[in-house]
């Protein structure tokens, strides 16, 4: 139903709040099937049924029979028995039968639900299978240059169709190998229909039916059956219901005091979203500590529509134009070629070649960039849509789930206080209190000068920048379409919030009843929980956990390390590098915040690359005219890398350390088990997947969405090593966040928190009592907890064979009660 300012008057429409959730909740579900089964009409209308979800569950079901047929069908062609020789053996046998038999399976299912003609769809069977065999040749030949051309051409195209026959191209021009001849059309015809008739044999999906057009016209279809219609069916319904469109409620949530009884009254999700149903049963047998009055505490968190910041995104969405924070309502202009269209290649000269290369460059990133962008604009409609929609609502609520690491998350679909920050601007408290004291308004005045990117001078810098631009503020709350002033925020819209709540407490003054979330945030929180596990000075000076006068920046001192490591190169990169100007905090930023969970050099480069393109779209020079960024992209990971590897040595000990521990319990087939401070327990269960990862090349590297079956009896070494140092640090920032709020909930008496992993938020008039108990909670945690030998203690229960961890160093970890700005 839709809510409107006359419906909202809950006797007057006739209707109990609970009436009325039980509607929306009929709602949620109804919107999940609608937009589930527009999902699936397209998937058959574009033919890629393979990647929807009754594609891929009938790829899992059949793959494993037809790869054992394909086996079969090659062990006899080469027994030396008597018989029939069928052609298409010797070209089969080129190829890995699992390869085979998911193509097979890839072509038939992008259009199992329509008729197809056999001859074209063994055709393309045929050809998916050669060109495999193509490009497993040449990546053989040379590797290196075989995954350059591929991150060319996936730079370059978002289209499917061109990144693989454009990689043929350019594998047949530079890359040299003993090439076999081409396989004939009749080849890979026979080729498909002999892997469409092992399907048919192995399995129950399709079947060939030979339809008379006229009188001498005969063509035979591949179809599917009746048996895999109905299953099909039956699948796609059941996909409706666990798809619905997942609302705010306006009731408090139902409160968890078991692991499936919270949350929506209609819709029942889990206190754990997890795929590992034995965990779920296994927490009804365990005390999970403070975690259910933590999460129930969340969930009655009341909220309501920022409606001032609401007015401001409609009327700029509707104007249009560019306004920072949300996306662009019209798509970039691609510039038109520099060169006629009926000049061709060949009558380019080179100078004329190179001018076209360079702007075909520059054309493919805005193309893409455009790609992007349409993405962002349906999720930020949606996310207007709901505000709208709850606007007139006194009132609302967010259920809440954990994931296995004990981190809390909103089930709610865009519209949450952990969304997007413009997502995040249009939720306020529907509870204010007054602000009384000098103290709680320095924290609404630190707040506005950290969403305008004044976050790393002091706290008395901050709130005189804040005085300084009273006028600025005033006129933006006032004038915000005029006077943009707020646009100019590094998070416009909280800003603008920020703006609106500042003008009126300026107007009323104290007793000023203000609703805004006031957040704090860590620094860097995982390195932050490194070096208080640690006891680490380097890490705690550079992440404030010590008593430091201004606030440390640890992106930027890694920054300075890259920068003065680029000043004592000579090569032509380092000259190009310091002329971009680019080598700064926003670069290193997100290379060293992954760090701790689990970020290597790898993420690093892809990361460098991803600020040079928005740098370059915002306008700045490049010195790269010409040349794929990735190059010098690669060139400067290596030394933020480095840098990043002399602030933070000791971190990078433990998480070494940690690997190394899960590997051992690993490779003895067991889940890594661990309770965290606040009493969560935790399983890492990376089970193992009953196949291995192959490339088909049809869109670059893909594991095979036909074996990805999870078997929990056997753990994957690999990926339990690689999560589980992220996986530590986030069950404890997820812990210290959880006693926090317990303090709070029992001892400081706060009811509303806006709270996201390493950002406490509550009302200003509470934020001085957040900021005392999140300081108490963590050190207690790290004073009572020695969370290494405790992990290590829980590893010895399975396995003896257990290193020590590193040694702890001298960081006084009661210097974070004295830290102005470990959460600021």
């Amino acid at each position: 139903m839709e809510f409107n300012s006359k419906s909202i008057v809950w006797q007057g429409c006739g209707k109990t709040l609970e009436e009325v959730q039980l509607s929306l909740e009929e709602e949620m579900q109804n919107r999940g099937i609608e937009r589930f089964r527009k999902s699936v009409e397209k998937s058959i209308e574009n033919r890629q049924e393979s990647v929807s979800l009754h594609g891929i569950l009938l790829m899992k079901r059949t793959v494993d029979a037809l790869s054992k047929a394909t086996r079969n069908f090659i062990d006899e062609a080469n027994s030396g028995k008597g018989g029939r020789k069928h052609t298409a053996a010797p070209l089969i046998m080129l190829c890995d039968t699992e390869v085979v038999s998911y193509l097979t399976l890839r072509m038939i299912m992008d259009s199992v639900s329509n008729r197809q003609k056999l001859t074209k769809t063994a055709f393309s069977i045929g050809q998916a299978i050669e060109d495999h065999i193509k490009l497993s040749i040449w990546k053989d030949a040379d590797g290196t240059l075989f995954r350059e051309l591929k991150q060319k051409l996936q730079k370059r195209s978002s289209s499917r169709h061109f990144r693989r026959y454009g990689l043929i191209r350019n594998c047949r021009n530079k890359i040299e190998v003993e090439e076999s001849e081409t396989w004939t059309k009749q080849e890979k015809i026979h080729v498909g229909v002999k892997m469409v008739e092992l399907l048919i044999q192995s399995s129950n999906i399709i079947e060939c039916k030979t339809i008379s057009v006229g009188h001498r016209n005969r063509t035979i279809y591949i179809t599917p059956t009746e048996e895999a219609i109905d299953w099909i069916n039956k699948v796609n319904k059941e996909g409706e219901l666990l798809n619905p469109y997942l609302m705010p409620m306006v009731v408090p949530p139902s409160d968890w005091s078991t692991p499936r009884n919270g949350g929506y009254r209609t819709h029942r999700l889990p206190l754990v979203k997890t795929h590992n149903k034995m965990l779920i049963e296994e927490l009804y047998h365990k005390d999970i500590g403070i975690e259910y009055d933590v999460i129930n505490a969340l969930q009655h968190t009341c909220w309501k529509v920022n409606k001032p910041v609401l007015d401001v995104m409609l009327k700029a969405w509707e104007m249009g134009g560019t306004w920072e924070g949300i996306p662009h309502r019209d798509p970039l202009e691609i510039p038109p070629s520099p060169m006629p269209p009926e000049l061709k290649k060949k009558d380019m000269t080179t100078e004329e070649w190179k001018v076209f290369v360079d702007w075909k460059k520059d054309a493919t990133t805005i193309y893409d960039e455009n790609a992007r962008r349409r993405s962002k604009v349906i999720a930020f409609i949606r996310t207007m849509g709901l505000a709208k929609k709850y606007a007139e609502i006194p009132k609302f609520y967010f259920v809440y789930q954990n994931d296995f690491r004990g981190r809390k998350y909103t089930v709610s679909s865009f519209l949450s206080p952990q969304g997007t920050e413009y997502s995040k601007a249009l939720l306020t408290f529907a509870e204010g209190l007054p602000i009384d004291t000098d103290e709680q308004s320095d924290w609404l005045a630190i707040h506005g000068a950290n969403c305008y990117g004044v976050d790393k001078v002091s706290y008395d810098n901050r709130i005189a920048w804040v005085d300084e631009h009273y006028d600025d503020i005033k006129l933006s709350a006032e004038d915000p379409m005029g006077h943009r002033f707020w646009q100019e925020a590094d998070d416009p819209w909280m800003f603008l919030a920020f703006c609106f709540e500042w003008s009126k407490f300026m107007e009323e003054g104290f007793g000023y009843v203000s609703s805004l979330p006031v957040s704090l945030d860590g620094s860097n929180n995982g390195l932050q929980h490194f070096s208080a596990m640690l006891r680490d000075p380097v890490g705690a000076k550079a992440t404030n956990l010590g008593c430091e006068d201004v606030p440390q920046d640890i992106y930027q001192e890694v920054a300075d390390v890259a920068l003065k490591s680029v000043q004592e190169s000579d090569e032509l990169m380092a000259q190009q590098w310091l002329e971009s100007g680019l080598i700064d905090r926003k670069l290193c930023k997100r290379p060293v915040m992954v760090v701790p969970y689990g970020g290597g050099l790898f993420s690093c480069k892809r990361y460098i690359e991803e600020r040079m393109r928005d740098a370059f779209m915002e306008g700045k020079p490049n010195p790269w005219k010409g040349m794929d960024i990735y190059i010098p992209a690669q060139w400067m990971s290596k030394h933020v890398w480095k840098a990043i590897g002399e602030v933070v040595i000791a971190a990078r000990e433990a998480m070494d350390w940690i690997r190394e521990v899960v590997g051992r319990v690993s490779k003895e087939g067991y889940p890594m088990i661990w309770t965290t401070p606040s009493g969560f327990i935790v399983f890492q269960q990376y089970p193992s997947i009953k196949s291995r990862q192959i490339e088909t090349f049809i869109d670059g590297t893909l594991v095979k969405p036909a074996y990805q079956i999870d078997d929990y009896s056997k753990i994957d070494l690999r990926r339990s090593k690689n999560g589980s140092s992220p996986n530590l640090v986030h069950s404890l920032d997820a812990a210290a966040l959880s006693k926090t709020i317990h303090k709070c909930i029992k001892s400081e008496k706060i009811r509303d928190f806006c709270m996201v992993h390493d950002s406490y938020g509550t009302q200003a008039h509470h934020v001085p009592a957040l900021a005392r108990s999140l300081r108490e909670e963590f050190v207690a945690m790290y004073e009572n907890h020695d969370v290494l030998k405790e992990f290590q203690g829980f590893a010895k229960e399975v396995v003896e064979d257990i290193p020590d961890p590193p040694e702890r160093k001298d960081f006084d970890i009661r210097n974070v009660l004295k830290s102005k700005y470990f959460f600021s």
